[in-house]
C-alpha cells in the first residue's frame, strides 16, 4: 500500500491563498512520506484535506501512511473515502481490499478485491490477497486458481509460489505441493521454510533418502528441536535405529534443555525394549519439563507399578492437579493414573479415572452409534465369484501373513512368536491396505466406491498393486520367507488380501470380548479410534467386527487360522506350535523365546511383549464387573 499520485477528481475551488496553502501542505506531506516521517506525513495530509476534501488520490496517500503507522481505523476510513471518491481506480479498490482483509473483514475484503478485478484483470496483489480470502473460505479450488492467476502474472513472486505448495499439500497433492516448493527455494536460496517443507513432501510421500538430505540440509543451518526429532523417527522408521538414538544422543548435547530430544529418545528405547534406557531417558525429560504429559504417559505404561508408594504416583498427582480441565494432557494424565491404580488392584479408583477421561475425551471426537461401519456392502460384494474374479488377477506369493483382530485382542503377541522365527519378521502396523482401499476408486477411475469398483480392476492394475505390497514386505527383511502385516483394522480387508494372494496367510485374533471391549476403553490411543470412548460404541464395533470374521471363515476355511489369546496363554507350547506351523514354518524354540525379540513394537503391547507368558490379563473384566452390567449382557451371545 504505497504512495500514489494521482489528479485529484473534482473538488473545491479555494481561493489563491488557500490553494497555495494547500498545495505547500501536500508537498510537506509527500516530502516526509519519502523520508519515512509517517505520522508527519499523516499530519501533513489531514491539514490538506480540510482544503480539498474530494482528493481521493490523498486519501489514499493517508491511507497508505496510516496504514504503516498501525492506525488501522483510520487507515480504513481513508482508503473507504478514496474509493468512494474514485470507484473506478482498481489499486484503490485492491489496497482497499488488503486492509479488510488484514482487519479480518473477510466478506468486505472479497467484494473489493473482485470489484479491483473487475477493473483491471492483471492485479498481482489483488489476486494474492483474494487467494487468502478463499482460503479462509474453505474455497481451496477458487484459493489455488487465484495464486495460479498470480504466479502467471509475476512468476518470481515467492510468496505465491509458497502459499500454493501449502494448497496443494492441504488438497493431498504432494507431487505439485512438492514442485511448488522447489520453486520457491530457486527463488530463495536461503529460505529455510520451504527446505522444510520440501523435506516433509518427500517423507510424505516415501521417499525416505531424499527427505533425510532435505532434512539434513535444514538442521545445518537450524537447531529446531521439533526438526531433530522429526529427522530421527525418520531414521528409526527407516530401520536405522542406532543412528537414530546416536543422532538424539549427540543433539542432546547440543540442546542440554530440550526435553523432546528426551523424549523421543525414550520413546525408541521403550520400542526396542530397552527399558533402562528408557526410564532414564523420561525421567531427563521430565527432570527438564515437569509438565511433559507425554514423558509420565510413557513412563506409566513402560512397566507394571507393584507399589501404591510408587514415585510414579507422586508425579502424577502432582502433575493431574495442575493440569486444565479437558485439555489433551489432562485426559492422557488420567488414563496414566488410571493404569496405575489397576496395576496396584485399586480397581474403582482405576475406573474412575477412566469413565473421566473416556467421557473427556468423547467430547472432543464427533463420533456416534451410526458411525459404526456396517460392513453388509464387503460381505455382499465378496463371495466365491468375486474372490474367483480377483485370483484370475493375483500373486502367488506365499510371503505375506496378515495378523488381524480387534485392537488389545494378541495381535502383537502372535505377530512377536512368528517373527521370533528365524525365516520370519515382522513389519508392524503397515497402512498399505486401508491406504489402498481409500484410493481405489481414483486409481481405477471408478465411479464406485470400495468395493464396488474392484470389478473394474485390470491385471496390470493388479500387477502393480501386488508387487508393490511384497516390495514393501521385503524392504523389511530381504532374505525372510515369512513376513507379518500386523495392522488389527484389516478384518476388513481379508477378502481384498486373499483375493489378491490365494498362497497367503491370515491370522485371525480372538480374546474374550468383555476383555477385548475394556482393554479398549482402558487404552489411550494417540489417534484414530474414535468409537473407542464408550463402552457402548466399543460393542458395536466389536459385533460388527465377529459378524465380518464369521463371513470370512466361511468363505475362506483354509486360509484363516484362529488364535485365541486366552487358550494361548492358557497352553502356549501347543498353540504357538500350531501357529508356527499354519506359516509354513519349522518350529524353532526361539519362537517360545518371543520375549527376547529385539524387534521394535510400536504398540501399547510393547512391554507385555517383552515379558514371558503371564495370565494376569484373562478374565481382567472380573475387576470390574459391578461396573459393567449392561455389558456383560451385549457381549453374553459373543464370548463362546
Amino acid at each position: 500500500m504505497g504512495k500514489k499520485t494521482k489528479k485529484r477528481a473534482g473538488g473545491a475551488n479555494p481561493s489563491r491563498n488557500s490553494a497555495g496553502d494547500a498545495d505547500s501542505l501536500l508537498l510537506d506531506a509527500r516530502t516526509a512520506y519519502q523520508n519515512g516521517k509517517l505520522s508527519h506525513a499523516a499530519k501533513h495530509y489531514r491539514e490538506y484535506l480540510k482544503f480539498v476534501p474530494d482528493n481521493a488520490a490523498v486519501w489514499h496517500e493517508l491511507g497508505g501512511a496510516l496504514f504503516q503507522t498501525e492506525h488501522l481505523p483510520g487507515a480504513l476510513k481513508a482508503l473507504e473515502n478514496a474509493c468512494l471518491l474514485d470507484p473506478e481506480d482498481p489499486d484503490f479498490a485492491s489496497d482497499l481490499g488488503g486492509l479488510y482483509l488484514s482487519l479480518g473483514k473477510t466478506n468486505d475484503a472479497q467484494r473489493a478485491l473482485e470489484a479491483s478485478l473487475a477493473l483491471s484483470a492483471d492485479s498481482v496483489g489483488a489476486h494474492y490477497n483474494l487467494s487468502i480470502v478463499y482460503n479462509t473460505q474453505s474455497r481451496a479450488a477458487d484459493s489455488i486458481a487465484s495464486l495460479i492467476r498470480c504466479i502467471s502474472i509475476e512468476p518470481e513472486f515467492a510468496d505465491a509460489h509458497y502459499n500454493l505448495g501449502v494448497a496443494f499439500r492441504d488438497q493431498g497433492d504432494l507431487g505439485k505441493a512438492l514442485s511448488a516448493f522447489e520453486k520457491v527455494l530457486g527463488l530463495q536460496p536461503e529460505n529455510t521454510q520451504a527446505m522444510l517443507d520440501i523435506a516433509r513432501c518427500h517423507r510424505d510421500l516415501g521417499a525416505v533418502e531424499s527427505a533425510l538430505r532435505n532434512y539434513e540440509n535444514y538442521l545445518r543451518s537450524n537447531n529446531d528441536v521439533d526438526v531433530i526429532v522429526e529427522y530421527a523417527e525418520i531414521l528409526y522408521n527407516n530401520g536405522d535405529i542406532e543412528q537414530a538414538q546416536n543422532f538424539l544422543i549427540e543433539q542432546s548435547k547440543q540442546a542440554p534443555n530440550a526435553d523432546q530430544i528426551q523424549l523421543s529418545l525414550g520413546i525408541i528405547r521403550q520400542n526396542m525394549g530397552d527399558v533402562n534406557g528408557a526410564q532414564i531417558a523420561l525421567h531427563r525429560a521430565l527432570e527438564l519439563n515437569s509438565s511433559n504429559t507425554s514423558a509420565i504417559l510413557g513412563l506409566s505404561t513402560l512397566r507394571r507399578v507393584n507399589d501404591a508408594d510408587d514415585p510414579l504416583f507422586a508425579i502424577l498427582r502432582e502433575a493431574l492437579n495442575r493440569s486444565v480441565v479437558g485439555t489433551d494432557d489432562t485426559i492422557a494424565l488420567h488414563f496414566s493414573i488410571a493404569k496405575i491404580y489397576d496395576d496396584v488392584g485399586a480397581h474403582d479408583d482405576a475406573f474412575r479415572h477412566y469413565v473421566v477421561a473416556n467421557n473427556a475425551k468423547r467430547e472432543k471426537v464427533s463420533f456416534s452409534a451410526e458411525n459404526i461401519r456396517d460392513h453388509r456392502a464387503i460381505k455382499d460384494h465378496f463371495n466365491d465369484r468375486s474372490v474367483a474374479a480377483l485370483r484370475d488377477l493375483a500373486n502367488v506369493s506365499d510371503l505375506p501373513i496378515l495378523v488381524v483382530g480387534m485392537p488389545r485382542s494378541g495381535t502383537t503377541l502372535a505377530e512377536q512368536v512368528i517373527s521370533s522365527h528365524s525365516a520370519a519378521t515382522g513389519a508392524g502396523e503397515l497402512q498399505y491396505f486401508p491406504s489402498l482401499v481409500a484410493k481405489l476408486p481414483a486409481i481405477l477411475e471408478s465411479e464406485m466406491s470400495f468395493p464396488g469398483c474392484l470389478v473394474e480392476l485390470t491385471q496390470s492394475q493388479a500387477g502393480t498393486i501386488t508387487s508393490n505390497y511384497i516390495e514393501l514386505l521385503q524392504r523389511h527383511s530381504p532374505a525372510a520367507s515369512r513376513v507379518t502385516d500386523k495392522l488389527p483394522g484389516n478384518y476388513m480387508n481379508v477378502g481384498l488380501f486373499l483375493g489378491l494372494f490365494p498362497n497367503g496367510r491370515v491370522i485371525s485374533c480372538r480374546r474374550d470380548p468383555l476383555d477385548v471391549v475394556l482393554s479398549i476403553y482402558f487404552q489411550y490411543f494417540a489417534q484414530g479410534h474414535d468409537y473407542a470412548w464408550d463402552l457402548g460404541h466399543i460393542a458395536d464395533r466389536y459385533i460388527d467386527y465377529h459378524r465380518l470374521m464369521e463371513h470370512w471363515h466361511d468363505l475362506f476355511p483354509d486360509a484363516i487360522f484362529e488364535v485365541h489369546y486366552d487358550k494361548m496363554i492358557n497352553d502356549f507350547d501347543v498353540h504357538a506350535r500350531q501357529l508356527v506351523d499354519f506359516c509354513g514354518l519349522q518350529w524353532e524354540d526361539d519362537c517360545a523365546k518371543f520375549y527376547e525379540n529385539r524387534r521394535d513394537v510400536k504398540t501399547a503391547s510393547n512391554w507385555q511383549v517383552r515379558q514371558p507368558i503371564y495370565n494376569s490379563s484373562l478374565a481382567r473384566w472380573k475387576n470390574y464387573e459391578k461396573h459393567i452390567n449392561q455389558l456383560v449382557e451385549r457381549l453374553a451371545a459373543y464370548r463362546n
